[in-house]
């Protein structure tokens, strides 16, 4: 575990000291736009902490992404510090297209397309300015309308991004944190295109939120990693998976095993699957071992450990098998489990049904394919295992 003091200071906090979740140190709100911050540390590992988080969260009221209107319905994000990884900040949204529209630009920074900074003008205008991406040749894919529309949510199709993890400071000298979009930002005087008055008011919902990480940058000295969530779906997995993250980006001795796992007890074909499936989501997750890792400890250890007694193969397995193994090299037994998996998967998006129960039921139809190959050697609990005899025991939210 990696937990260190961590002193108050300033006068962002002076003004209360209440223990209670419910007394607020920071707060912005306009209209349909509500941002809070909650006072006390929360642990998530305490059942009590957590059904608070949830009756705060979940009171604001879930808007479904394809019934989410900017100008009708109200956006809340609830804040609050984890007591196991000081720093660590929890937002949890009411919709998960607010959070992707004021999450995903810096994401793509960080994360998905390092270094490349997507101003105002080519992120917001109705036809966004991204042709020169296409020629770099650090991307594997294009970035295009399409790719945008998706991950924000805005098709009929997807709900969108259902997590997010940024650290403030990049975690190697090669990287990129919220930070350094930060200082991009704020130097950017562009201004979107903005025919459609839905653009228009996501770019000033984004820049109010980026206000409030100021903030917090200047409130944590720059050390803070911002993690997300959508209340009343998907939540505990989604959380469970970003504290994963978090514990990667700020406790060095446990990157280091998660590393050492990954490059060392790791066959060569499991980690080429693994990199097929991580290829659609980040073109650079091969030659950025930091992020190939840390995507690796999320998605094989976050659905929990243990089921009635049973081990549970990761989701890794049940969810992005469909991914792994190239159309031209699948068997008809193996298109026929994909074309399953795909349109449960598919159907589920539309619904926006909870990932638990998505991945229970790719479980079951694994089941049904009892001579399908296992095409991953890897169980959790040989992953958590090596982390704790190593000394650094997992975070893991139930």
């Amino acid at each position: 575990m990696c937990v260190s003091s961590f002193a108050q200071g300033g006068t962002w906090f002076s003004a209360y000291s209440s223990s209670s979740i419910d007394s607020r140190q920071y707060s912005i709100s306009s209209p349909l736009f509500q941002i809070e911050f909650h006072d006390a540390p929360v642990s998530v590992l305490n059942d009590t902490d957590l059904n608070l988080i949830y009756q705060k969260t979940t009171n604001s009221g879930v808007v479904p992404t394809s019934e989410f209107d900017p100008f009708v319905n109200m956006s809340v994000v609830n804040c609050f510090e984890t007591v196991e990884i000081p720093g660590t900040i929890i937002m949890v949204f009411n919709s998960h297209k607010t959070m992707n529209e004021v999450l995903l630009r810096a994401s793509y920074y960080v994360e998905t397309y390092p270094g490349i900074y997507l101003s105002n003008k080519e992120f917001f205008s109705t036809e966004p300015l991204l042709a020169k991406y296409y020629a770099n040749g650090k991307l594997a894919v294009g970035l295009d309308r399409d790719d945008i529309e998706i991950t924000r949510g805005n098709t009929d199709k997807y709900a969108g991004i259902r997590g997010f993890d940024i650290p403030g400071n990049a975690i190697s000298k090669e990287g990129k944190g919220f930070n350094d979009f930060l200082d991009e930002w704020a130097k950017d005087k562009t201004v979107p295109d903005n025919s459609d008055p839905k653009m228009k008011r996501y770019w000033e919902m984004e820049m109010q939120f980026l206000n409030f990480v100021q903030e917090l940058r200047i409130r944590y000295n720059g050390n803070y990693t911002i993690i997300s969530a959508v209340s009343n779906h998907d939540f505990i997995p989604t959380l469970s998976h970003e504290m994963l993250h978090s514990l990667y980006f700020n406790c060095p001795k446990f990157a280091k095993n998660v590393d050492d796992y990954v490059e060392q007890q790791i066959n060569t074909k499991d980690l080429k699957l693994f990199n097929n499936f991580g290829r659609r989501y980040y073109p650079e997750i091969e030659t950025d071992t930091n992020l190939r890792n840390n995507e690796f400890l999320a998605f094989m250890l976050a659905t929990g450990m243990y089921e009635d007694g049973k081990e549970r193969w990761g989701p890794l397995v049940a969810v992005m098998l469909r991914h792994l193994i190239p159309a031209s090299e699948q068997t008809l037994i193996q298109r026929q489990f994909f074309d399953e998996i795909n349109n449960l998967w598919e159907k589920g998006w539309q619904t926006e049904e909870e990932w638990s129960d998505l991945i229970a039921q790719s479980m079951d139809i694994m089941a049904s394919y009892p001579t399908l190959p296992k095409s991953i050697n890897i169980t959790q609990s040989d992953f958590y295992k090596f982390l704790v005899e190593r000394g650094t025991t997992p975070i893991i939210v139930k």
